[in-house]
């Protein structure tokens, strides 16, 4: 009987006490508590750097890292960088549905606006060109007409041109206002007499000559030469 009882109590003190059942629930309670505590602070902190206008870079990290998917969308739509929207193309395909698409919309429209300008910059040339033939050209049919009609078309994209292009257009118009003013047959200005002005068509035809002084020209006799001079003789 003495055995049997040693033998129980032995047994009792090898089996080992059971943990609290509550201890694991509870560290990991803390632990997921933790950690949504640390996301709302990154949540926060992003969101103050998208209002304070973030450079493009620093907007091409919160598109791909932004804790939310309205951190990532706000970031993508703030992309204006052709090379940035590219590289945020690859990382968000297949990973954020919403970034992919918004990228890829502004891809098309930086697209559309380089076209749009190299549309206006080709006007441009154009234009210059234009004015610049009208003025060496010997076509005088509707002269003016053209020439206002291009003048009219160069307002329309004069913002978008450089001032060495302002410079070409307005020169080359001015050749053309010289040329209206020349007289018929004249030629462009680079064909005429620098020294030579164009005739004044107010004028009267006989005062273009200058009259010899009174009985000094050449070869000319003196008006009444046989009038006696005013205390000479005959």
């Amino acid at each position: 009987m003495a055995a049997f009882i040693q033998r129980l109590f032995k047994s009792r003190k090898a089996t080992p006490a059971s943990a609290p059942k509550n201890s694991t629930p509870k560290a990991a309670e803390a632990s997921q508590q933790e950690a949504q505590n640390e996301r709302q602070l990154l949540r926060e902190s992003q969101e103050n750097q998208l209002r304070n206008n973030p450079p493009q870079p620093e907007l091409a990290q919160l598109a791909i890292d932004g804790v939310t998917a309205a951190i990532r969308l706000e970031a993508a739509n703030g992309l204006q960088q052709e090379e940035l929207l590219q590289q945020v193309l690859k990382q968000a395909k297949g990973r954020d549905k919403g970034v992919y698409q918004a990228i890829k919309q502004s891809l098309q429209t930086v697209k559309d606006q380089q076209a749009a300008e190299t549309a206006v910059q080709q006007r441009i040339e154009a234009l210059i060109t234009q004015v610049q033939d009208q003025a060496r050209s010997e076509d005088t049919k509707l002269y003016e007409a053209r020439l206002d009609a291009a003048q009219e078309s160069w307002r329309s994209v004069e913002a978008s041109a450089s001032a060495e292009q302002a410079g070409q257009f307005l020169a080359a118009v001015h050749d053309c206002r010289e040329r209206l003013k020349a007289p018929p047959g004249a030629g462009p200005p680079e064909n005429r007499d620098p020294g030579t002005a164009p005739a004044d068509p107010d004028r009267p035809a006989n005062c273009l000559r200058r009259r010899p002084a009174f009985g000094l020209g050449p070869g000319r006799p003196a008006e009444n030469p046989g009038k006696p001079l005013a205390g000479g003789h005959p």
